[in-house]
C-alpha cells in the first residue's frame, strides 16, 4: 500500500518522533499542552498519505488484514509482553503490587496501565483505523456517502466519552478520529498535483513560520488535547490546530529537505524511517537513562536536556540491531 519514501515526510516524522520523546520525558504542563495539539494526529494524517485506493481494490481483505497484524499488532503483542516481564521483574518483591492486573490492560483496555510502554496504545488505534478505512474504501463506492461516513465517524470519536461516559477499549474512540485525520492527509496526497494542494503545502519559510504562531496561540486558547485520553476540548479548534499544525509541520520539513546538511538530515529520516522502534522503547530507554543521570545531576530540566541525546543514541542503536537481526520480523520487515 506504501509508494516510494518522501525525505521531507520522513523529515516530519522524525520531528513527531522527536517530540514525542521529549513529551514522555516531561518538560512540563505547558510543552504538553502545545504538542499533544498536533503530535499524534500528524502520525494518523501521515498514514493516510500512503494509502492507495487502486492497489487497495486488488488487494482480499484477508491479505491486507494479515498484513496489518504483522506490521502493528505482532509488534504490540511483543513489545506490551516484554515491557510487562521487565515491570514484574521491578516490582516481584513489591506485595501492594497485582502482579496480574497489567495483562488485563494489555489485551482489555489498552489505553491506560501499560506496564513501562504507554505508547503502544497507538498501534492498536492505528491498526483499527487502517482496517476500518481499507474497508470503506472497498465496499462503499459513493464517494459522498464516504465523505459522510468519514465526518459522522470522525465526530464519534470526539464525543466518546459523551456519549459512553467511558473509554471503549483498545483506542477505539482515538481510531475513529484518526479516521478523519486519515482521510484528510490521503485526500490532499492524492490531490497533490492540483494548483491548491501545491499552492497549501509549498508555502515560503516566513509564512509558515508565522502561520505556526497564529495556530500557537489558537492551541493554548483551546483547552488540553490528548487522544489516548479522548480529551478534545473545543472539537472544532482541535480539528483546525490539528491540521494547520500538519501542513505548516510538512511546509518546514520541505524547507529543512533543501537546508539542512546532509549529516544531520539523515539523522531525522532515519528516525523517521524506523519510528515504530522508537514508539515501541523510548520510554523504557527514558526511564533507564533518566534514573542514571539523576544520580549525577541534581537539576531536573538540565538532567532531562543532557538525557535527550543520550536517549535518542541508544533508540537508534535498537532500530540498527532490529534491522540489521531476525528481530526485523517483529516489526513486520
Amino acid at each position: 500500500m506504501k509508494k516510494n519514501r518522501i525525505d521531507s515526510i520522513d523529515i516530519f516524522r522524525g520531528i513527531g518522533i522527536i517530540i514525542m520523546v521529549m513529551g514522555h520525558v516531561y518538560f512540563g504542563v505547558t510543552f504538553d499542552h502545545f504538542i499533544h495539539a498536533f503530535h499524534m494526529p500528524m502520525f494518523y494524517f501521515v498514514s493516510g498519505m500512503f494509502f492507495n485506493d487502486k492497489q487497495a481494490e486488488k488487494t482480499t481483505v484477508v491479505s491486507y488484514v494479515t498484513r496489518k497484524v504483522r506490521t502493528l499488532i505482532i509488534p504490540y503483542v511483543f513489545f506490551a509482553i516484554l515491557h510487562y516481564l521487565i515491570w514484574v521483574k521491578w516490582n516481584r518483591e513489591n506485595d501492594g503490587v497485582d502482579l496480574l492486573l497489567p495483562l488485563t490492560y494489555i489485551f482489555g483496555v489498552n489505553t491506560y496501565e501499560l506496564p513501562i510502554a504507554g505508547a503502544l496504545w497507538f498501534l492498536t488505534s492505528l491498526f483499527l483505523t487502517e482496517i476500518m478505512y481499507f474497508m470503506m474504501v472497498v465496499f462503499i463506492k459513493n464517494r459522498k456517502v464516504f465523505l459522510v461516513l468519514v465526518i459522522v465517524m470522525a465526530l464519534f470519536g470526539n464525543a466518546e466519552l459523551y456519549i459512553f461516559e467511558t473509554q471503549l477499549p483498545f483506542a477505539i474512540g482515538a481510531a475513529f478520529v484518526g479516521l478523519g485525520l486519515y482521510h484528510i492527509g490521503h485526500l490532499l496526497f492524492s490531490n497533490r498535483e492540483k494548483a491548491f494542494v501545491r499552492w497549501l503545502f509549498n508555502r515560503p519559510l516566513t509564512v509558515s513560520v508565522a502561520c505556526g504562531g497564529i495556530i500557537t496561540v489558537l492551541i493554548f486558547k483551546n483547552g488540553c488535547i490528548n487522544m489516548r485520553a479522548s480529551d478534545y476540548a473545543v472539537v472544532p479548534l482541535f480539528w483546525m490546530n490539528a491540521i494547520g499544525s500538519i501542513i505548516v509541520g510538512i511546509n518546514i520539513s520541505k524547507w529543512l529537505d533543501k537546508k539542512l546538511p546532509d549529516p544531520i538530515k539523515s539523522i531525522f529520516t532515519f528516525i523517521g524511517k524506523n519510528s515504530i522502534v522508537y514508539v515501541c522503547l523510548n520510554q523504557l530507554v527514558i526511564h533507564v537513562v533518566l534514573v542514571r543521570m539523576q544520580r549525577v545531576c541534581s537539576y531536573e530540566y538540565l538532567c532531562k536536556i543532557l538525557s535527550m541525546p543520550l536517549i535518542l543514541f541508544i533508540l537508534g542503536i535498537c532500530c540498527l540491531v532490529m534491522n540489521k537481526t531476525f528481530l526485523r520480523k517483529i516489526i513486520g520487515r
